[in-house]
């Protein structure tokens, strides 16, 4: 028969406890991090001068735009202008990440409403997401080192 007897246990186990709640706020913090920055690099893509005059106000562009200098009515051509800012402000992170089952949940999108009826065209017209994510890729983990490094040295 084995008996041992540890001392410092408790002490042991506070300190897992309070690492791996470190690394839960570490985590959240990350994703939040990341979440702002693929917001930021895919509105980056949206935020072009305007480039064509559009007649008339509606309800997917919003007001009439007429640039000095241009005819009263030019053709469309290059990226998505200003006049986007409907589809730009609608470029969003979830608020609170979700746990479930031990991870961490985030993401970023393009919301709905006034938006479906052209983030698909535009973004096969003129590529704004993937860009922007392709763009933000090698920050992220740049993010996510800075994040885990602060736990490990703070234990």
């Amino acid at each position: 028969m084995f008996s041992a007897r540890f001392r410092g246990l408790a002490g042991v186990t506070e300190a897992l406890r309070r690492v791996e709640a470190n690394g839960d706020k570490a985590t959240v913090a990350a994703i939040r991090s990341t979440q702002n920055l693929l917001k930021r690099k895919v509105r980056a893509n949206l935020r072009n001068p305007s480039r064509w005059n559009h007649r008339g106000a509606s309800s997917r562009t919003g007001d009439a735009v007429n640039l000095a200098g241009s005819p009263y009515h030019s053709a469309r051509s290059g990226g998505p202008g200003r006049f986007t800012g409907t589809l730009y402000k609608g470029v969003g992170g979830v608020r609170k990440p979700r746990t479930v089952a031990g991870k961490v949940y985030g993401g970023v999108g393009v919301g709905g409403g006034v938006r479906n009826l052209y983030k698909g065209r535009t973004e096969q017209r003129f590529p704004y997401f993937a860009p922007g994510v392709s763009g933000a890729e090698a920050e992220v983990a740049k993010i996510w080192e800075q994040a885990w490094t602060r736990v490990v040295e703070n234990r």
